[in-house]
């Protein structure tokens, strides 16, 4: 068995191409999710609050995740502006997404007054 070379596309829908990057981000996305929940029920926030900042981290990250790609290939994107938000084109970067999702997770929890570090 050879596992030097890993095909990127794990199934098609249609036309879709169904990554394994995106069904390990997904899968994170609901672990860390899961995890969320337990230590939402033990510090008492409502299930309301946690989606929506998990909504709105999410979106973030792939927003910032994007952003990261293209500073860092700022020659390229400058040349093909028009290529900038082609996300399905590839071009993410995980730093810029962890940085992106931490920062909003502080400054969402800073806006509904609760300790940043509560949730883990």
């Amino acid at each position: 068995m050879n596992l030097s070379y890993i095909e990127p596309v794990a199934f098609t829908l249609g036309p879709l191409e169904i990554r394994w990057y995106g069904i390990i981000i997904a899968a994170a996305i609901l672990i860390a999710y899961w995890i969320a929940q337990k230590s939402a029920q033990k510090v008492g926030f409502k299930e309301d609050d946690l989606i929506n900042i998990l909504i709105v981290c999410v979106i973030v990250a792939i927003v910032s995740a994007r952003l990261y790609f293209v500073i860092f290939n700022l020659g390229y994107y400058l040349q093909n502006p028009v290529e900038i938000p082609m996300i399905w084109r590839g071009g993410i970067a995980i730093h810029g997404g962890l940085i992106g999702a931490f920062a909003m997770g502080i400054y969402y929890a800073y806006q509904k007054n609760w300790h940043p570090f509560q949730l883990g």
